[in-house]
């Protein structure tokens, strides 16, 4: 049975590939040698699809809202230079969780949290991409504004910033990261 998202057609990508799906079998590549390290099934797959862009991280350090550790699983973005199909893409990694994204660039920023504080942080370097110079494009959050701790009132009631994240991601981490408290306290006192 076929639905409307179906036919969905997107140039970018987001997909999670958790364990039990096809796509997601592991591998251990270099056994023994400095640069091991595993490989998802889908990583074939990528090379045959040769889109202009792919970034995939494994996340092995996820917390559940229960607070029991999440099962190691894959974040996967890409970028091709034709759009595909929701159904096609479905087809090219079966059972994983695939959504279509506007911004190729937060996808990426979230393979390793940046742009979300309150999650296991990941390291760049463990993202798997065949372009690391679009990687690090992508992974760079502008500073836009100077925060001001003033004015977190301000950023709460009027620009309605209601979460630490929504901080984070227009001030940078750097500047908000000791006010956090103050932040939570300001959101927590507005609603």
């Amino acid at each position: 049975r076929l639905y409307m998202q179906d036919f969905v057609v997107s140039r970018n990508w987001f997909i999670e590939i958790n364990p039990g799906v096809d796509c997601f079998e592991e591998t251990l590549l270099n056994k023994g040698a400095e640069n091991e390290r595993i490989s998802p099934k889908f990583e074939g797959q990528l090379w045959v699809l040769k889109p202009l862009f792919y970034a995939f991280i494994r996340h092995d350090q996820d917390i559940e809202e229960d607070g029991q550790p999440k099962q190691a699983h894959y974040h996967l973005v890409i970028k091709f230079s034709q759009p595909k199909t929701f159904l096609t893409m479905q087809k090219l990694f079966p059972g994983a969780h695939i959504e279509m994204r506007q911004s190729v660039s937060s996808s990426v920023q979230y393979l390793t949290h940046q742009n979300k504080p309150d999650k296991a942080q990941y390291s760049g370097n463990q993202i798997i991409t065949n372009r690391p110079e679009l990687l690090t494009k992508y992974l760079t959050i502008p500073q836009v504004e100077q925060f001001n701790r003033f004015d977190i009132w301000e950023y709460v009631s009027v620009d309605r910033m209601f979460t630490y994240t929504d901080f984070c991601i227009r001030f940078g981490v750097d500047q908000v990261q000791r006010f956090r408290t103050d932040i939570q306290t300001t959101i927590r006192d507005y609603i």
